[in-house]
């Protein structure tokens, strides 16, 4: 040896199995950190597109007419648009009402939402620009392929449509543009799934523009001109915007330029809470990750005490030890962290395998970039600190000491000391939360302050937790193993330092599988749609008394309801527009502003809540929403005449409204036209002034929201195919077999259930009414569920067909049967879908570093036998069997597995309520408490096996030992 550092690589060859136990350690450490923030940072990506593709759209701009497609804009506007600095792309779309002509050999007769003439089915065709409308929207979901630019009449086909028809791709349909025109053919090169919130609401389908243009006849028509901008930040919008309006300012066009910077300040603040919560996780893995390397190096030290105390017998000094140790782990540092992308690789390949949706919803997964600088550097600067740690350990060894390995009692002083830094650590964390100001919550720094003073403040709790529990824990422990608790308890909470390792790692990698866990519950209940906006409705063209009101409410499944009224009026208008030249006539839409204002979470443009509601509980006042305020030309304070039945009375206007989550239905549902009209001409009062000024007191609509038991769906929705439907005995059976399925249905159908089971065995020739009626609202509900059947899951058709018997229920009680009904169920159930599986990834996306973490167990449990080694030798030798050791070692991982499983949930649930309290701070969402019991005791099982299974290797060591040998070593 030439020099005395070659002992740095001498060990290496000596001990190859603890080199390679080191670079594994920062490689999987390292490798950690880049998979969940790489693949956490692609969820938050996917969703958020998700978000814009499905619920909000990508534009950024839209143009069109007050009155929807019932106007026009004309298209050279956009290419002046185009030509406007600040704008991206722009598209132009043509939505029209148009028939479908039925052939002659159809027997198919259209009913429902086919209201066309006869031989004719009414249909919405959207006529759009291929060279750029794919920028704007998505059709992912299309079977066979979009309109294309060389396309000249093909057509994209509502799905439902075409199945009615029985149509498929290759077909060809006949399109009628006005009553009477000739007939163009157009061939089906496309089917999309339609979205259609209630019956009144026709199937859409896709053409080019120029085909729609053609058949209309005017070459230069279009409904409405989307624009995407160059920046998408809000001011940069609104002042594009601005550029557009004093354009169609200049051309002397009365156009609605509207912009979607409301949806995108909304999303952009989710987004920031979001990374916000990004930034927490990445400190809290990146802690648990390098733990375990720090495990694992210090494990090598306890092995080689012996070692390098010897060394300092024969005249080593401290900084040639220091030197020593650094020359030895600095390039395993450096080879770990360089293995350790690879190693990310390799995990996030195993998470798309193995986590449950990952491959659905994530095609692949982009690297975080600033995921592997902060790995790269967290492992150097841990490997760094680990061998400070070692070298501080090692040099204070006295020569005496580290040749007599008897080990040696911990100072219980310095547990509890410990133990109030960490206190005040959690106090630190808690009082940061609460007074730190919102905009220093995305500084990094901060959100790695109040990550650490948790974790931190718990990691030093958890000695004086092993000192002050661990042996009555082992009390309770033994028995399962068949030990004595005595010879149990004097094994346990020994060096509660060690101890604490253990319960460290398995804390920090279940409190991150718990805090995702209530996070995304929590998430998931504060979007409750129907909070934000009815979920159903039932509307009739014949009044009913205002009276049943409250008995609507009281049904069984009801749980929120408001009326709402809408009767024809005249608004005096204060300029011309082109909704005052198509019609004369507005909607006064009246509702009870106590039920109405909490059900629909509005936006206040102009005004606000409180003082809006409090003068539409005096009487007086009217809301208008922005393109009413547009089109009419008033404002809050203003004075608006509306007639009503020749009757003319003066309502101030109380706030001008809009609905984010409206705007989000809408677009969902592809209803835009049809709210456009609807909001551009109407108001909306109270049904008190409704009756006190126009002796009107009645209402034609219930907004509800539906409130479903927890009921498992029968085998029969599980089937790829609907339930017959064909007779009323076949409707009768399902009826019995399903009756224990649904709560709900118990007392509705108490009086006839007798007759019902009567009526299905033949005993009686023909049903009553009552049970007739019954029937009929079975068949309604059947119906509706069985358009949706091909596209949802059983339990979502379950949901949507019980939710139909409630809505067919209070139908009948209306005495209204042709009255239209409407749900959101199917929107909010496909954000719930999205929200659950992001949620259910970034839940399991821990579990990685909670696996990976048994390494780190395994080394400290080993530690911890090693240390022990002469005592375990001494009770072999005055009898104790292999088993009984074997069982030593397992009691004490069961019980440190258990007390981190306990400590890991508080902390979890500590996490969730910051992070929850943040939220609400930042986002101004108010985030429910709601904790997924059943997953967090799935997690507390996972950990604890965890920790079974890495003491289970160690126990078996033990066992194994020579006694000669460590009574005489100790090793």
């Amino acid at each position: 040896m030439r020099h005395w550092l070659q002992l740095a690589t001498r060990n290496w060859r000596v001990s190859p199995g603890r080199s390679f136990a080191i670079i594994f350690a920062i490689a999987i450490g390292v490798g950690t950190v880049i998979a969940v923030t790489s693949i956490y940072a692609t969820v938050e990506a996917t969703i958020a597109e998700q978000i814009v593709e499905n619920w909000l759209g990508k534009s950024h701009i839209t143009v069109e007419s007050p009155i929807g497609h019932w106007g026009n804009v004309q298209q050279d506007l956009a290419d002046q648009i185009a030509q406007t600095a600040g704008v991206s792309t722009v598209t132009p779309r043509f939505k029209t009402r148009m028939a479908i002509a039925l052939t002659p050999q159809s027997d198919y007769i259209p009913q429902g939402v086919y209201s066309g003439r006869d031989n004719r089915i009414d249909v919405d065709i959207v006529g759009i620009d291929p060279h750029s409308e794919y920028l704007f929207r998505s059709y992912s979901k299309v079977d066979g392929r979009t309109i294309a630019d060389s396309d000249n009449h093909a057509i994209v086909l509502d799905r439902r449509l075409a199945d009615d028809l029985n149509l498929s791709i290759g077909d060809t349909v006949e399109l009628e543009a006005y009553p009477g025109d000739p007939l163009c053919e157009f061939t089906i090169v496309g089917l999309i799934p339609g979205r259609r919130v209630a019956f009144f609401q026709s199937p859409t389908c896709y053409i080019s523009l120029a085909d729609v243009q053609q058949m209309r006849r005017d070459l230069n028509k279009v409904s409405a001109i989307d624009a995407i901008v160059d920046h998408p930040q809000p001011e940069f919008i609104e002042d594009v915007a601005g550029r557009i309006r004093r354009l169609i300012q200049d051309r002397r066009q009365n156009y609605l330029v509207t912009t979607a910077t409301a949806r995108l300040n909304q999303l952009t603040e989710a987004q920031r809470a979001t990374r916000l919560v990004l930034l927490l996780f990445t400190f809290v893995a990146m802690l648990t990750s390098f733990f375990i390397i720090l495990t694992t190096m210090s494990m090598g030290m306890m092995e080689r005490v012996h070692l390098l105390g010897t060394m300092r017998c024969v005249g080593m000094t401290r900084l040639q030890l220091a030197l020593l140790v650094f020359v030895e782990l600095i390039p395993l540092g450096i080879l770990g962290i360089i293995l350790g992308l690879p190693a990310g690789l390799a995990m996030i390949r195993l998470g798309m395998m193995f986590i449950p949706y990952v491959g659905d919803l994530l095609q692949t997964v982009d690297l975080c970039a600033w995921g592997i600088k902060l790995a790269a550097a967290g492992g150097l600067v841990t490997t760094l600190v680990g061998a400070v740690a070692i070298l501080h350990e090692g040099a204070n060894v006295s020569p005496l000491k580290a040749v007599n390995s008897e080990a040696g009692s911990e100072r219980t002083g310095m547990v509890i000391l410990a133990g109030a830094i960490g206190a005040l650590f959690v106090l630190v964390h808690y009082l940061m939360v609460r007074y730190v100001g919102d905009v220093l919550w995305f500084n990094p720094l901060v959100a790695f302050c109040a990550a650490a003073t948790l974790n931190g403040g718990y990691a030093l709790l958890a000695p004086c937790i092993v000192l002050l529990v661990a042996a009555p824990a082992v009390s309770l422990v033994a028995p399962l193993v068949g030990l004595h608790p005595k010879l149990a308890q004097d094994q346990v909470g020994r060096a509660p330092w060690r101890s604490a390792g253990i319960c460290w790692t398995l804390m920090v990698g279940l409190s991150l599988i718990v805090f995702f866990s209530v996070r995304g519950e929590s998430i998931t209940r504060a979007w409750d749609f129907p909070a934000k906006l009815a979920g159903t409705f039932v509307w009739t063209p014949v009044p009913v008394p205002r009276a049943i009101v409250d008995k609507v409410a009281a049904m069984p499944g009801v749980v929120d309801t408001t009326a709402v009224n809408d009767v024809r009026c005249k608004v005096k208008s204060r300029k011309t527009s082109l909704l005052s030249m198509l019609s004369s006539e507005s909607i006064f839409a009246a509702s009870n502003p106590e039920t109405f204002l909490s059900m629909a979470k509005l936006e206040f443009l102009q005004g606000d809540l409180q003082d809006a509601e409090a003068k539409l509980r005096r009487g007086g006042y009217i809301l208008l929403t922005p393109e009413a305020s547009h089109s009419f030309g008033y404002n809050l304070r203003d004075k608006v005449p509306v007639t009503i039945a020749g009757k003319t009375v003066e309502f101030e206007v109380a706030g001008v409204v809009r609905s984010p989550a409206m705007d989000i239905a809408v677009t969902y549902f592809q209803a835009d036209s049809y709210m456009m009209l609807a909001s551009a001409s109407s108001v909306l009062g109270t049904l008190d002034d409704l009756a006190h000024y126009f002796d009107m007191d009645a209402v034609r609509m219930f907004l509800m929201n539906i409130q479903l038991p927890e009921s498992p769906p029968p085998a029969d929705f599980a089937n790829s195919k609907p339930p017959a439907r064909s007779s009323d005995r076949v409707v009768a059976q399902h009826v019995l077999n399903w009756l224990n399925h649904l709560p709900l249905e118990q007392e509705r159908l108490a009086a006839v259930r007798e007759e019902l089971q009567q009526w299905h065995t033949g005993e009686t020739a023909r049903p009553s009414p009552g049970l007739a009626r019954q029937l009929r609202r079975y068949q309604r509900a059947l119906a509706e569920v069985s358009r949706q059947w091909a596209d949802i899951d059983p339990a979502a058709r379950w949901e949507i067909f019980r939710e139909r018997l409630v809505l067919e229920a209070v139908k009948d009680f209306m005495a209204r049967p042709h009255a239209q009904t409407g749900s959101l169920r199917r929107l909010k159930q496909d954000i719930d879908r999205d929200v659950r599986l992001a949620t259910l990834i970034v839940s399991a996306i821990p579990a990685i570093s909670l696996l990976v973490a048994t390494l780190g167990i395994a080394n400290l449990m080993t530690v911890n036998v090693n240390s022990r080694a002469r005592q375990l030798a001494t009770l072999r030798a005055v009898g104790a069997t292999k088993s009984q050791i074997a069982r030593l070692v397992v009691s004490e991982a069961m019980v440190l597995g258990l007390l981190g499983s306990v400590v890991g949930v508080v902390l979890g649930l500590h996490s969730a309520s910051s992070a929850n309290e943040l939220t609400s701070r930042l986002i101004g969402i108010d985030i429910p408490w709601a904790v997924p019991w059943q997953r967090v005791a799935i997690a507390i099982a996972l950990t604890w096996m965890i920790c079974l299974a890495a003491g289970i290797p160690p126990a078996l060591r033990a066992a194994r030992s020579n006694v000669i040998a460590a009574l005489r070593t100790g090793a």
